[in-house]
């Protein structure tokens, strides 16, 4: 093979390594952290004890003035 073709093909190769890497590198902060179990203590944020909140709160529709809204609100001061 030609030198030239060779070092063509290194320097395509060699971009493209490098593209990679740098996709790698600016797609890394966009990973979320790993969910908190409820085991976490009461002052720390858990995704799972939230999740928990809002599957109740959206058990079903709560307008403004419904008796639906005031058990929320219920809930969530009780939670409070």
């Amino acid at each position: 093979m030609n030198r030239t073709v060779v070092a063509s093909w290194a320097a395509r190769l060699g971009l493209a390594v490098a593209l990679v890497a740098i996709a790698w590198i600016v797609a890394l902060p966009v990973v979320p952290p790993d969910p908190v179990p409820t085991s976490a203590p009461q002052d720390a944020f858990s995704a799972q004890r939230a999740m928990e909140d809002l599957r109740m709160v959206a058990r079903e529709p709560h307008p403004v003035g419904s008796a639906a809204q005031g058990r929320v609100r219920e809930y969530i001061q009780a939670r409070a």
